[in-house]
This record gives C-alpha cells, sequence and structure tokens, in this order.
C-alpha cells in the first residue's frame, strides 16, 4: 500500500500522513438469517403481546404495594426496581414490534450506552446474575447513539442472562470505538461503536454457535430459543449487527453500532 506525506505550510514543522484503509463489509450471512428466521415468529410474537401485558400488570401492582409497606430502604429499592421494570417490558409490548413491524424510527432518541450497561447490572445483581462478578470497562469518550433505550436495555439484559444460567462467574460489559473499518452490509454504514458482553462460561459447540439466532433453538433444558433471536432483531433495528466469538477461554458478544446522525445545527 503507497502512504503519502504531505508538508503542511505555517509556522513550526509538520506533515500530513495519509494511507489508503481497506473498505471492510461485515459479512451478510447473520443478516440473511436472521431475516429468514424471524417470519415464522410473527405472528406468535403479536399472540402472546397481549396475553403478557395482563400478569404484568399484577406483579406491577404488587410491587407498589410492597413498596408502600417496606420498612427499610433495600426494600424499598427492590420494590422500585420491580416496578420499573414492568413499566419498561410494558413499553416495549406497546412501542415495539419485536418480530414483526421494527423499531419505530418516532421512538428513537439519544441513548447513552453506559446507563443502559448500569440499568442492567443493577437488575442483574439483584436477582439472575447474584451469584457472579459483574465489571465495566467503558469507553467515556463515546458519544449518545440514535436508538430506543428500553429495547437496548433489553438486548443487554438478554446477553447478561445467557452468561450467567450458563455458570459465567465474571461478566465483563465494554464499550470501546472500533477503528476497525467495518460496514453494515446493506446500508453501507460504519459500524464503529461496539457494546461488548464478555464471560468466562463454557462456551458452546461449533453446532450451536451456527445456531445461536434460530427462533426455539436453545440448549437448555427449559429453554424457549427467543433471547438471542430477539437480540438481534433490537440490533438490526438500530442499524447494527451482532456478532459471537470464543477466545482464551472467553465468550464475547460484541453489539456493533453506527454513529449517531449529524444534527442540523451541527451541519449549520
Amino acid at each position: 500500500a503507497k502512504v503519502s506525506v504531505t508538508l503542511l505550510a505555517g509556522a513550526g514543522a509538520a506533515a500530513l500522513v495519509c494511507w489508503p484503509v481497506e473498505r471492510l463489509a461485515l459479512g451478510s450471512a447473520w443478516l440473511t438469517q436472521q431475516r429468514k428466521t424471524l417470519k415464522p415468529a410473527q405472528e406468535m410474537a403479536r399472540m402472546l403481546a397481549h396475553e403478557i401485558k395482563n400478569p404484568l400488570a399484577g406483579i406491577r401492582g404488587a410491587a407498589q404495594l410492597l413498596g408502600k409497606s417496606a420498612k427499610d430502604d433495600d426494600d424499598r429499592a427492590l420494590a422500585t426496581l420491580i416496578d420499573s421494570e414492568t413499566q419498561r417490558i410494558l413499553r416495549l409490548l406497546d412501542k415495539i414490534g419485536v418480530y414483526g413491524g421494527g423499531l419505530p424510527p418516532e421512538s428513537f432518541s439519544a441513548v447513552n450506552l453506559h446507563g443502559v450497561t448500569d440499568h442492567v447490572i443493577e437488575c442483574a445483581r439483584a436477582g439472575f446474575a447474584a451469584a457472579a462478578t459483574l465489571r465495566t470497562l467503558y469507553d467515556p469518550s463515546l458519544p449518545d447513539i440514535d436508538g430506543h433505550a428500553d429495547s437496548l436495555v433489553q438486548a443487554v439484559m438478554n446477553l447478561v442472562k445467557n452468561a450467567a444460567e450458563a455458570g459465567a462467574r465474571d461478566i465483563v460489559l465494554r464499550t470501546a470505538y472500533d477503528v476497525t473499518p467495518q460496514y453494515h452490509p446493506e446500508t453501507g454504514r460504519r459500524l464503529p461503536i461496539l457494546l461488548c458482553v464478555e464471560d468466562d462460561g463454557p462456551g458452546m459447540s461449533a453446532e450451536t454457535a451456527a445456531r445461536l439466532f434460530e427462533p426455539c433453538y436453545s440448549t437448555k433444558p427449559e429453554g424457549e430459543g427467543l433471547g438471542l433471536v430477539v437480540v438481534s432483531r433490537i440490533v438490526d433495528g438500530h442499524g447494527g449487527m451482532v456478532d459471537v466469538t470464543r477466545a482464551d477461554g472467553r465468550t464475547i458478544f460484541r453489539l456493533r453500532l453506527p454513529m449517531p446522525p449529524r444534527r442540523k445545527e451541527e451541519k449549520a
């Protein structure tokens, strides 16, 4: 590859060094698979949405009553957490057709990814991942993305829950700016924002890895096989991609997301 060096005129010595960067598109196999396998689940999701709302309303009411009768701050905090989580799921059911209509653009706003992951950690420590160590490695320079906060919480929650249920004892939530030029195979948008969920669980076989995003496929005795389908659908709705790798005894799910669109006032 040829490298060009341009001397810049002016005070002091300065040079502009340029080199070609190969444009690498992410593999489209994941995208094609998730587009095809989601279709059979669309009607099922629509029918279940109403039935899910009914018990959630009861759970929320019970949490509010528990909060009023709680005798200490810890119990009140847990009751508040239950209430806020049921509200979040109700909003998801109202606004997002996880399998059908996708994410409505009007529901998007500026979302701080670290706020998303912090909320997931709070829920995980209070429940399904209480036995695990949850750590964060954040890139504080990341901008807010344009997205749907509740659905992103659900995506990350599913990944952390899967890791905990697989027996992971060390779970790391990491954000970073990926300098590798990777692009969405359909839109051509660059996907530099990374949100990773890494764990030290037992991993998966090659067969399992190939079928991870298939609806109703699960290696758990009582698993429904929908958690990762929801993850892939939510990430796709944000114009991103998801991939998984296994290295050095750790499994890493990477959510690759685009930069937010430039605001009108920035263009002026």
